[in-house]
């Protein structure tokens, strides 16, 4: 008697229920997957534009600062540094 609840009888899983079950678990692992990789490319791709747009600004100063301290302007060279 399996439903009678004696020691060691086995209780039947409906195969609709393993396979929800299953088809959860499956999409879940997948979708954790995808998340940790478009998060971790995001993350690269965030950190590239900030590495541009630091370069950018160093070449900003630089093409400012040029003819100041070409012909040792000092005075300019400070109000181009403090704005």
């Amino acid at each position: 008697m399996a439903g009678s609840g004696a020691p060691g009888a086995r209780r039947f899983v409906p195969i609709g229920v393993k396979f929800a079950l299953v088809s959860v678990t499956v999409i879940g692992v997948t979708t954790l997957i995808a998340f940790f990789q478009a998060t971790d490319r995001e993350r690269d791709r965030l950190i590239e534009a900030k590495r541009t747009a630091a370069a950018m600004v160093a070449d900003l100063l630089s093409q400012s600062l040029q003819a100041p301290l070409d012909f040792g302007d000092e005075d300019a060279a400070r109000s181009r540094l403090t704005t």
